[in-house]
């Protein structure tokens, strides 16, 4: 059984070595092309129709966010922009669309009214991780056998890149609701929310 699983974010690596502990005395083999499973985790890169069709096990994603709400980037921010209570993470399979595969489980965390979006992105990283050491070897060996639901993609929204991009200009937005996106889009060593003023931007922090 040829295994890949694809991350470009540091948790990756925590997920790897969950794997290869969990794949210990099994036929699982880890690959980094042609697999008969592909899992992603937290992995930027668009999944085409063309691959999903030509790994026969299937390809699977954790997604850090609820979904079918918050599908595309960002869930943790607008998360919070959207006064949630509670997060979640999702593992659902991968179709052509974005995050609009069928859901197999979610796994669900207390978001704080003092919790900025890295705060909930961290704590959406530690229940992936506790999902993924669930679900793993049940991808692995049942995966045919996974009960999913399909989405009300009616209920949800895709966030894209750009709309992240302008929610960092607050220039144009009450300032009550400052408050709001500035915790809402923090994370240490990236672009914070900022007003122009005079063509000058001036960034703002918690």
């Amino acid at each position: 059984m040829k295994i890949q699983i694809a991350s470009s974010r540091p948790l990756g690596k925590q997920i790897k070595v969950i794997a290869e502990k969990l794949a210990e005395n099994t036929d699982i083999e880890f690959v980094n092309e042609n697999p008969d499973i592909f899992i992603s985790v937290l992995y930027d890169k668009l999944i085409f129709k063309e691959f999903i069709d030509s790994v026969p096990l299937g390809c699977y994603n954790f997604h850090p966010g609820y979904l079918p709400n918050f599908r595309g980037c960002g869930a943790c921010s607008w998360a919070i922009i959207e006064g949630c209570k509670m997060g979640g993470i999702t593992l659902h399979k991968i179709d052509e669309g974005i995050d609009s595969g069928d859901i197999i489980d979610y796994k669900y965390f207390k978001i704080e009214d003092t919790d900025t979006g890295y705060n909930v992105w961290q704590k959406s990283n530690q229940a992936i991780l506790e999902l993924f050491e669930s679900y793993f070897i049940k991808i692995v060996k049942k995966n045919i056998g996974l009960k999913a639901k399909k989405q009300d993609l009616s209920k949800g929204k895709v966030y894209s890149r750009e709309m992240l991009r302008e929610a960092l200009n607050l220039t144009n937005r009450p300032i009550a609701e400052w408050p709001l996106y500035i915790r809402a889009f923090y994370f240490p060593h990236k672009e914070l929310p900022y007003i122009e003023i005079n063509n000058q931007r001036y960034y703002l922090s918690i």
